[in-house]
């Protein structure tokens, strides 16, 4: 019986791809590209971000300034024009709930008394409310039209004074709270991240496709070139006329192919002319012998 002795196929054999010089040529430009483009936009958010930092609380603060001088006009006018005591307002609590529903970047409201204490407030933390008596009793009122704002705790304390006939009975308080801020600048921190992924992506898209046609098939064409010049062939040219650095490099190249084939066919010419003048029947043999040695290798 006749057996096979074909070896068997090795069970480790290495089938990955041979990595070219244009894959890693890809990789490079396309990490060192998107490198570029994510500093810059990351520097750009950075400073877009710190400049609305700095606008967001004082846009914040007028928005307290603008309802509180709104309230304690209302407020005024009842107690002046009506003759409503301050301290005898009936719904006060639920006229301080539907504005903050409607204004919800503020945090509290209140009516402070520097002989009743608290007459009126929502949502106000007590900290702030033992904080709002301490103040009043360091800076009692203010003149009427007025407002200062301080910090209390973690809040932006807009207070405004409220007169009847001329004197002052109360002041107003209007709370904005700094942990507001933050949640505002994260939810703006959030969406910038999210803007500069999706704006990677077209980017890395947008460059693979301008390397992929401006870059790397040049490169490639190039490759081949080279490696026809390394296995003796110099008739391969690059057709382009790119006005780029790229375009120079190629124009020099073909005219070095150029020339290289211009000297091999002189040289080719002249071994076949001495061939030719040999009466040596051995002479002669061993030149046409290099002649087709030189066609097989360069020809």
């Amino acid at each position: 019986m006749i057996q096979s002795s074909e070896a068997p196929e090795p069970v480790n054999q290495d089938r990955s791809p041979t990595p070219t010089p244009q894959r890693g040529l890809y990789i490079r430009l396309l990490l060192l590209g998107s490198a570029i483009m994510l500093l810059s936009q990351v520097i750009i958010s950075w400073f877009a971000l710190d400049r609305f930092e700095e606008a967001l609380s004082p846009q914040l603060n007028q928005k307290a300034v603008a309802v509180g001088t709104a309230l304690s006009s209302q407020i005024t006018y009842a107690s002046q024009e009506l003759g409503i005591p301050v301290n005898e307002l009936i719904g006060v609590n639920d006229f301080f709930q539907s504005t903050l529903d409607s204004n919800t970047d503020l945090q509290y409201l209140a009516i402070v008394d520097l002989n009743e204490g608290v007459l009126f407030q929502y949502n106000t933390p007590q900290g702030v409310i033992n904080s709002l008596m301490e103040e009043l009793q360091r800076h009692p009122y203010g003149s009427q039209g007025s407002h200062f704002t301080e910090e209390i705790a973690e809040y932006l304390d807009s207070r405004f004074p409220i007169h009847v006939n001329g004197n002052p009975v109360a002041t107003l308080h209007v709370g904005v709270s700094t942990e507001n801020i933050r949640r505002q600048l994260f939810t703006i921190v959030f969406e910038i991240i999210a803007v500069i992924l999706v704006s990677m992506v077209a980017t890395i898209e947008i460059l693979n496709l301008f390397m992929s046609r401006n870059i790397l098939a040049p490169t490639a064409h190039v490759h081949r070139v080279f490696e026809s010049g390394s296995r003796g062939t110099f008739t391969p040219r690059l057709a382009m006329r790119a006005r780029n650095e790229f375009g120079i490099m190629v124009s020099s190249l073909n005219r070095l192919l150029y020339e290289l084939e211009q000297r091999y066919q002189d040289f080719h010419f002249e071994l076949r002319e001495l061939r030719d003048a040999q009466i040596d029947p051995r002479i002669s043999q061993k030149i046409s012998i290099v002649i087709n040695q030189t066609a097989n290798r360069f020809g």
